[in-house]
């Protein structure tokens, strides 16, 4: 497997439900109400487009978008995505991830720092599965 090129970009806001700082309170028939609220994050999408060098067919790939800093190579941020995409022998494929970032978290040091993608396992078609050491 080969990476042959990645890209990061921004996607503007995505409207999305939340739980998060709601409390959930249990009804009197034993079940759970949860309180949810609606808010705006932050949309981007991580491309890579894979080459599957082996002789086998790849049914799954699971990849790291990784964000460390330029001057000291210390890492920033990692994304895990998960791609069910077919990947015949010998072919290359682009694989895309919707990520949606919250809106309190600060996404400046991004902007900055130096992008990569490392892929940490890939499953085959027959059912074997490599994995990073």
């Amino acid at each position: 497997m080969t990476v042959e090129s990645f890209d990061w970009k921004y996607a503007g806001y995505q409207r999305a439900e939340t739980t998060k700082g709601y409390d959930s309170a249990k009804s009197k028939d034993g079940s759970y109400k949860v309180a949810r609220a609606t808010i705006y994050v932050f949309k981007y999408t991580a491309k890579v487009v894979l080459k599957n060098t082996s002789a086998k067919s790849i049914k799954a790939t699971s990849w790291d978008y990784v964000f460390t800093d330029a001057e000291s190579g210390k890492e920033i941020k990692r994304f895990k995505i998960q791609s069910k995409q077919q990947i015949l022998s010998n072919e290359s494929q682009t694989l895309v991830k919707d990520i949606f970032i919250a809106p309190d978290e600060d996404t400046r040091p991004l902007s900055s720092a130096k992008q990569g993608v490392e892929v940490v396992r890939i499953e085959y078609t027959d059912g074997s599965v490599w994995k990073r050491p």
